[in-house]
């Protein structure tokens, strides 16, 4: 039995789902990434990416980071969390 087995549905839903902060982050503005930032999200979840190449340190980087939390928080069975 994998990791992932050992996490319920919900458990495992609730990982996925953005956090308030990204989605206020989403809905501050139409401008830049912004617009963009659940998709940003939803493909690092989707893709369940273990590391990410970003350049920049706005919006886009504070979504991606807590998108690869939620990633990492629900493979239990990752030697170790990314740096960040």
């Amino acid at each position: 039995m994998g990791a992932k087995e050992h996490l319920s549905l919900d458990a495992e839903f609730a990982l996925r789902r953005p956090s308030p902060h990204v989605l206020d982050l989403a809905a501050r503005d139409d401008l830049g990434l912004a617009p963009h930032y659940l998709t940003l999200w939803s493909m690092v979840v989707g893709l369940e990416a273990m590391s990410v190449l970003e350049f920049g340190a706005g919006g886009s980087t504070a979504v991606i980071f807590k998108a690869l939390g939620a990633v990492w928080a629900a493979r239990p069975d990752a030697d170790s969390p990314p740096v960040l």
